[in-house]
């Protein structure tokens, strides 16, 4: 299972939300750049990793995940020992004891930069295409335009010819 998540540039997490203990496992740890002696810890360690934009929406959809007894599916940044940004993709279950607490939350997070960073490429070019796209559409506006203006202008001069020679 480990040689497993480093070939495919993941990890798993395991968090008790009764006494908030979270633990990383070392290939999660490593892709974050932290060794298991520096590692964060205790209840607010997730949060110090999560990039500040994504706070809200993770903790509503890890609420969401207990509450309904859904898969947890989530897309977040996380920052790295080095201060680096990384996105990562989450997802888990949590483990319940009973039909009505969760005991753990168990999660397997692969790191996914790279196919994030394809993907606003891959928009941004979408963008400029589309951009191009309406450039040409005006301009074959304006040619349309000229062509009729230049067909009456033609009509006419011919009708003027014809009548010069009548």
């Amino acid at each position: 299972l480990s040689q497993a998540l480093v070939c495919g540039q993941g990890g798993f997490l395991d968090w008790n939300p009764a006494n908030q203990r979270l633990v990383f496992s070392n290939e999660f740890l490593g892709l974050l750049g932290y060794s298991r002696e520096d590692a964060p810890t205790g209840p607010v360690a997730l949060d110090d990793l999560l990039h500040a934009d994504d706070r809200e929406r993770v903790a509503s959809l890890v609420a969401k995940a207990h509450e309904e007894w859904v898969p947890l599916e989530i897309d977040c940044r996380l920052r790295r020992a080095d201060g680096t940004v990384r996105w990562f993709q989450v997802r888990g279950h949590h483990v319940f004891a009973d039909s009505e607490s969760a005991t753990r939350l168990l999660a397997v997070a692969f790191d996914m930069t790279d196919r994030k960073l394809i993907e606003e490429v891959r928009i941004e070019h979408l963008d400029e295409m589309e951009d191009a796209w309406s450039r040409l559409s005006r301009q074959a506006e304006l040619l349309e335009d000229q062509a009729v203006k230049l067909a009456l202008a033609r009509d006419r001069a011919e009708a003027a010819d014809q009548a010069k020679t009548v």
